[in-house]
């Protein structure tokens, strides 16, 4: 079964001497061992593999190693402090591989770091990690790794031109470039802004100057005092006055006519 593509750009760490392959082994044996005594389950079915079976196995060998010492030296196994002292620096091989206890009573495990190799068209380990040598000793590489990239070669820890650009600084010229080019858009947003402003006021002007051709301003209007007769007969007196005899006397006569027709009638 070939490997994924998205698999293939996915290191993989397992613990070293750790052979998945046992796993089919072991829950056949694990299965056999419950068929007979003291267990006596005939019927048991097939254990399933898992890998977490040895990491158990191999805590169990460690504790009953630890109690056959104690025993052996005639010690009380139910001295917990005793017993703890007991794990540290205790080395044995089990079945997730070489198992090695440090100074605080903790495993120091030793990895392996599997990539994808084309050739085989498979995971592969390329790389040991052996915790328990000393720091500078800890990483040995059994093979080259190979990076899938657009070059083929390791990402770079820093960018080309750095984090912040310091190794690649501007030129005087592309920044005076960039200072009046800014400068330019400025100035030709500014006027646009300007003559846009002036002609929508001029335009503000214009319409409110149309709206006011209709109306009439109250300081025109001349107003005459009012005479018997009403307007009319002011009207007729002063055409009377530019007109000559006969034409002044019949309008003279319509004005008396009308200003008697249109006048207020006197109580009884």
């Amino acid at each position: 079964m070939s490997t994924p593509a998205s698999l293939k750009l996915v290191p993989e760490i397992v613990m070293s001497g750790f052979d998945t392959s046992k796993e089919d082994i072991w829950a056949d044996k694990m299965t056999q061992q419950l068929r007979q005594p003291p267990y006596n389950y005939v019927n048991a079915s097939r254990v399933p593999p898992n890998s977490f079976q040895f990491f158990v196995y191999d805590a169990a060998q460690l504790y009953f190693h630890v109690l056959n010492e104690t025993l052996h030296e005639g010690g009380d196994i139910r001295n917990v402090s005793a017993l703890m002292q007991k794990v540290k620096q205790v080395n044995f091989q089990g079945m997730t591989g070489e198992v090695r206890m440090d100074n605080d009573g903790d495993r120091e495990p030793n990895y392996w770091m599997y990539r994808y190799d084309p050739v085989l068209d498979k995971m592969d380990n390329y790389l040991t990690i052996s915790m328990y040598q000393p720091y500078d000793q800890r990483i040995s590489v059994d093979k080259p790794h190979l990076w899938f990239t657009r070059n083929g070669e390791a990402p770079k820890d820093v960018p080309k031109c750095g984090l912040s650009n310091e190794f690649c600084p501007e030129s005087k010229s592309e920044r005076d470039l960039i200072i009046i080019t800014v400068f330019i858009l400025v100035v030709l947003i500014a006027g646009s802004g300007s003559a846009a402003a002036i002609v929508f006021r001029r335009k503000k002007l214009e319409h409110e100057l149309q709206m006011m051709l209709w109306k009439i301003n109250y300081s025109d209007i001349q107003f005459t005092a009012f005479q018997a007769g009403g307007s009319m007969a002011l009207s007729a007196k002063s055409l009377i006055s530019g007109l000559g005899s006969n034409s002044a006397r019949a309008l003279s006569n319509d004005a008396s006519d009308n200003s008697k027709r249109f006048s207020k009638p006197t109580e009884q």
